[in-house]
């Protein structure tokens, strides 16, 4: 009997290298949404048990005043310190599944010497801050298919966006900016949107499906994975979002894009917010 099942379980075996050696793209696509699959419970797994754990003790020292682990979830949601502490330790999560579960060493997902991407910083850099002027300049002189009689360019208008501007830095809302700016942005840019998107994700596509199918499978999924956006606002993160894409292709380093990602949003955060 034990016999016969190692020779079933032989010839599955088989008929599977054999079928998926025939098909290599349906292999590629298995293979890929099941590691998508694998890191997204990673992600959620690590995340609601440090969330949890906060909130067990928020209660213990009743930091939030309240008298239900659903309240204390509730205000770590809201705090943007706790957040970070929350995504951190899911990036952190990731990275022990890279180095002591995949044994794979991190130069694999990305994480290199950032000065021997030095080039493609300096153009990262250049580009990002043309797709912010970009967006600025149509958000302030309206849109070709709009008004294209407004690209003349308005001194006065430019001067009382710019009043403006420094007018609310006056405000204690710049206390709240900082904050936001030092602690929750570079956490989601370095790990959600850096490490996984283009590290993992990116390297795993374009290692199944080629370089290009690769990009354009990561470029989509990460301009339309922001569901806190609206569709119009989702369409403006496809230029950035291809930019990353081309910038880590290049060389398969983290420090291009992740640099471009950070000063593309914090210009649109300091002249928008």
């Amino acid at each position: 009997m034990r016999e016969r099942l190692r020779e079933w379980y032989n010839k599955v075996k088989t008929l599977k290298e054999t079928y998926f050696e025939k098909h290599k793209t349906i292999r590629g696509i298995l293979d890929f949404v099941g590691f998508c699959i694998l890191l997204l419970l990673i992600f959620i797994l690590s995340f609601t048990s440090i969330g949890l754990i906060l909130s067990k003790i928020m209660l213990l020292y009743h930091f939030c005043g309240m008298a239900s682990l659903f309240d204390c979830l509730i205000k770590i949601s809201l705090s943007i310190p706790l957040q970070s502490i929350m995504w951190g330790g899911s990036i952190v999560a990731l990275l022990i599944y890279q180095k002591y579960i995949r044994k794979k060493h991190f130069s694999l997902i990305g994480i290199r010497n950032p000065l021997d991407d030095w080039k493609n910083i300096i153009l990262g850099f250049f580009l990002s801050l043309f797709l912010v002027f970009l967006i600025t300049y149509m958000s302030i002189y309206g849109t070709p298919w709009k008004s294209p009689w407004n690209y003349q360019l308005d001194i006065n208008l430019l001067k009382g966006n710019l009043a403006l501007y420094f007018e609310r830095t006056k405000n204690i809302e710049l206390y709240f900016n900082v904050r936001y700016i030092i602690t929750y942005m570079p956490i989601i840019d370095i790990g959600y949107e850096e490490i996984l998107c283009r590290g993992f994700l990116q390297t795993k596509a374009m290692d199944n499906f080629g370089r290009w199918k690769g990009i354009f499978i990561v470029f989509i999924f990460f301009a339309f994975s922001h569901i806190k956006y609206s569709l119009l606002e989702r369409l403006w993160l496809l230029p950035i979002s291809f930019l990353l894409c081309i910038l880590y292709a290049r060389k398969r380093n983290i420090a291009s894009p992740l640099i471009a990602h950070m000063l593309y949003y914090f210009m649109l955060f300091v002249w928008h917010y």
